[in-house]
C-alpha cells in the first residue's frame, strides 16, 4: 500500500503539467488522508511543487488541503528538508464531495481557479464588468504598442467568425 501512495505522490507531482490529470492524483491522495489520517504524501507533494518552483501548483495544493481539512495547519520540519501537514480532527465531508464532483465529472483543473470555487462551493460567478474589462485591454494594447484599429478588426473579425459558426449550428 506504502508503494501505490507513493506512486501516487510521484505521479501528481509528475503531472502538474496536465492539470486535469493532477486534480485526480491530489483528489486520491486526499481520500487516502481522509481514510487513514496520514499528510506526509501530500506535505511530501507539497515540498517538492515548492522547491520546483510551482507557486500556483503549491498554493493550489495548499488551498483545498485547507478547504477539506479546515483545522490543517503546514510547517516546515525541523531537519529542513521537508513539510509537515497536520490535518486536525475536522474533515468537511461536504467540500470532499464537491472535490470528488469537480474532479471526476466536472474535469476540472488544478491550474484553474474554477477548482477552488467548487471545492468552497461557490456557485456564483461575479458579475462581467465591461469597463474595467475595456480598461485592463486598453492598458495592455499601450504595452504592446497595438493600435486601435488593429484592435477593432481583430475583435470584429472574431465577432463574424463566432456569428458564422452559431449560424451553422442553427442550420444543422
Amino acid at each position: 500500500m506504502t508503494n501505490d501512495i507513493k506512486k501516487l505522490e510521484n505521479a501528481f507531482v509528475s503531472n502538474m503539467g496536465s492539470g486535469k490529470v493532477a486534480a485526480k492524483h491530489l483528489l486520491a491522495l486526499t481520500i487516502n488522508a481522509v481514510m487513514n489520517g496520514d499528510s506526509r504524501n501530500i506535505a511530501s507533494a507539497l515540498f517538492r511543487l515548492r522547491k520546483n518552483g510551482d507557486d500556483n501548483g503549491a498554493r493550489s495544493t495548499q488551498q483545498i488541503v485547507s478547504i477539506v481539512f479546515p483545522e490543517a495547519k503546514t510547517k516546515i520540519a525541523k531537519d529542513k528538508k521537508s513539510l509537515v501537514i497536520t490535518l486536525g480532527d475536522k474533515i468537511d465531508k461536504d467540500a470532499l464531495d464537491r472535490f470528488t464532483n469537480a474532479v471526476s465529472n466536472d474535469n476540472l483543473s488544478i491550474r484553474g481557479s474554477a477548482l477552488i470555487a467548487a471545492i468552497k462551493g461557490e456557485t456564483t460567478t461575479p458579475e462581467f464588468d465591461l469597463g474595467k474589462y475595456a480598461a485592463q485591454i486598453a492598458k495592455r494594447i499601450a504595452k504592446e504598442n497595438i493600435t486601435e484599429g488593429a484592435l477593432v478588426a481583430a475583435i470584429n473579425t472574431q465577432v463574424k467568425a463566432l456569428m458564422i459558426e452559431m449560424a451553422s449550428k442553427k442550420a444543422a
